[in-house]
């Protein structure tokens, strides 16, 4: 099995992103962005939006106003708060 850890984030959504019914944080949302750093073309460096939260197994997503929630599945040993 692939490693990794899963990212959420908003893309921009009128409505919100929210797991276990927090909305995502403003840092969380917008679309990838990369800026030089310090006037540098050969350094950039990733800003505000461009990562998301990490999201466990057992957690609930939401999108917006939707009913829906949608629930991440994994091990239990990566479920959030698990001793590790």
């Amino acid at each position: 099995t692939g490693g990794g850890t899963p990212y959420l984030k908003d893309l921009g959504s009128g409505n919100g992103t929210f797991v276990n019914n927090r909305q995502l944080p403003p840092e969380a949302c917008g679309k990838w962005e990369y800026r030089n750093d310090n006037d540098s073309t050969t350094k950039k460096k990733e800003v505000r939006g461009s990562r998301g939260v990490v999201v466990y197994p057992g957690d609930a997503i939401r999108f917006g106003c939707s009913t829906r929630i949608f629930v991440l599945e994994g091990p239990e040993e990566f479920e959030r708060g698990a001793a590790g």
